[in-house]
């Protein structure tokens, strides 16, 4: 399906103006006082020393921000629209006669002394390289909610014919959402969304009852329940939907890692805040891991705030737990390339910020998740890397 014309537009003059404009306004004081100074902020302080006229005081960032904003959410909005109705029109294509070639082939790859084995997927001239191990994962989730038929069946290879649709959907729109291309070695950089270790995930299902993400998708996901970004093309492989779509949710232990975004994380608190207070006698429990970008940052000063009180669970006394830069690792955000998936070296980072790590709990589930002092400190040696723990 050909990319929207007037999208292609839309997109290239947004473009063009962020590069071009050199007009200036005095910024939203309501909405720059939420925002970390640019002295906090490593990213903003880069965008503002690119800065050479314009009112003292208003950086790139902030004129980027006021200016931009409104625009960039309309332009992302036709983006998103788009990208569905291409998902849609490739998913129909699949029901097409048995006698022509598949819209979707896929290569698993053999394991060999070379390395680990690459995953092929190709539509027509797109071809996505990806790891063989999350190939495995991603057919293991989507057997979880769909039942293959027995092995010569009929209906066998029209399962398997979905299967590899839906699979190809949910990674290209992934791989073009970070806007990077795992087939490419000039196009690797970035880090999309990191995830904590697998060792993480099994402590806190261990010990915290926890069984689902609200903040995942299909490529990173530990359980086989999640909230994700992109539900139309993510349902497949267990996606409950998007988490700011959620009305309630049902009685549980949750674990909560957002993308390391501001405006995100403050969304994330106060909707968290909403569950808690509209619970009842519903038990809930969330295990939140943010960076530590000071109270400066709206999240982290609501979690630590007034509100919140009531909810947080921490045996030292303070708000929150913390995980100390470069004394603890993550998952790559990029750990389904070809190249990452089977590889620890690729796959995990030691994370060079601190982590800070709420557990916000109702009364009820409190009672059945108690985070004590016993388990703070089990998590924080999870989290270090194998050589400093466990």
């Amino acid at each position: 399906a050909a990319p929207n014309s007037q999208l292609r537009l839309e997109v290239k003059a947004l473009g063009e103006w962020i590069s071009e404009t050199s007009g200036s306004q005095a910024g939203d004081s309501a909405r720059g006082a939420r925002r970390r100074s640019a002295e906090d902020c490593p990213f903003r302080k880069k965008l503002d020393s690119l800065t050479v006229d314009g009112p003292a005081g208003t950086g790139l960032s902030i004129r980027f921000h006021v200016e931009v904003n409104d625009q960039a959410v309309r332009v992302l909005k036709m983006i998103s629209d788009e990208a569905e109705r291409m998902a849609s029109e490739l998913l129909s294509l699949q029901d097409s006669p048995a006698d022509k070639p598949a819209i979707v082939t896929l290569d698993e790859g053999e394991r060999s002394s070379a390395g680990p084995p690459a995953a092929v997927l190709q539509c027509g001239e797109d071809i996505l390289r990806v790891s063989g191990m999350h190939v495995r994962k991603l057919r293991q989730l989507y057997e979880a909610h769909h039942p293959p038929p027995a092995i010569g069946a009929p209906e066998r290879e029209v399962w398997e014919t979905t299967f590899r649709t839906r699979l190809y959907v949910m990674l290209r729109r992934y791989v073009t959402f970070i806007g990077l291309d795992p087939s490419e070695e000039g196009s690797r950089g970035g880090n999309m969304h990191a995830a904590a270790p697998e060792s993480v995930f099994a402590w806190l299902h261990q010990e915290m009852g926890v069984t689902c993400e609200l903040f995942a998708s299909p490529l990173n996901c530990y359980f086989s329940q999640f909230y994700s970004a992109f539900p139309d093309v993510d349902w497949p492989f267990g996606s409950q939907g998007s988490f700011f779509d959620a009305e309630s949710l049902p009685e549980g232990s949750y674990e909560v890692g957002p993308p390391y975004t501001e405006e995100v994380m403050e969304l994330m608190a106060r909707k968290l805040l909403a569950f808690l207070k509209g619970s009842e006698d519903r038990a809930l429990s969330f295990v939140i891991f943010v960076p530590d970008w000071g109270d400066d940052c709206t999240a982290l000063g609501l979690m630590g705030g007034k509100e919140f009180e009531a909810y947080r669970q921490s045996r030292h006394g303070g708000a929150y737990v913390l995980a100390k830069g470069r004394e603890h690792q993550y998952i790559s955000g990029v750990q389904f390339f070809a190249d990452s998936g089977d590889d620890a070296a690729r796959r995990y980072y030691v994370v060079p910020h601190g982590t800070r790590i709420y557990v916000l709990q109702n009364k009820a589930g409190a009672a059945r998740w108690p985070f004590t002092q016993e388990r703070e400190q089990a998590l924080l040696e999870h989290l270090k890397p194998p050589s400093r723990g466990k």
